[in-house]
């Protein structure tokens, strides 16, 4: 698909040198959002929508169409939730080396997009795409989590966002 092409050119992720361009961001939102509208109509581009969520999610917080797939694949995936967890937050029994230079940049660029991404995620683990949670799915995916961040030495921070996450849920009237 030629729209995907596009979105994943060098030029298109870096976005413009001209300073006219960066100046104008409400309106790469806008076209950011209707490239992923035209995505989302072509079957089986899933992981690769995910991939491209996140890459653009800065420019989707200003879009109206949000990064759906990406919040879903946190909700699916215990794995990817650790991982964005590793990314951020230090773990609280081994002693990772320090980076330096280009890598701590890349470390700090990927730690404040995940925390964005974290922050703005409300969609419940085990829930579908019309907000029914299903308890089997959600007791999996937090017993995942769960040992995931124990094996990493982040079982506090973990429990902390499972805790965020779980008070996203809705509540309903007769609850």
């Amino acid at each position: 698909d030629l729209v995907l092409k596009v979105m994943r050119h060098g030029s298109t992720v870096r976005g413009s040198s001209n300073e006219a361009d960066n100046e104008d961001g409400g309106m790469f939102s806008w076209y950011v959002g209707k490239m992923f509208e035209r995505l989302d109509q072509v079957e089986g581009l899933d992981q690769q929508i995910t991939d491209l969520e996140w890459v653009y999610f800065q420019a989707l917080q200003h879009s109206e169409r949000p990064a759906r797939s990406l919040h879903k694949a946190l909700a699916e995936d215990p794995a990817f939730f650790v991982t964005l967890l590793k990314a951020l937050y230090s773990s609280s029994t081994d002693d990772e080396p320090e980076l330096t230079g280009e890598a701590a940049e890349q470390a700090r660029n990927v730690a404040s997009q995940a925390f964005d991404v974290l922050e703005n995620w409300h969609r419940v683990p085990g829930s579908d795409d019309d907000g029914m949670i299903d308890p089997g799915k959600l007791l999996s995916w937090v017993k995942a989590v769960r040992a995931a961040c124990a094996a990493v030495g982040r079982s506090q921070i973990g429990d902390y966002k499972i805790g965020v996450i779980l008070s996203a849920a809705e509540r309903k009237d007769n609850e």
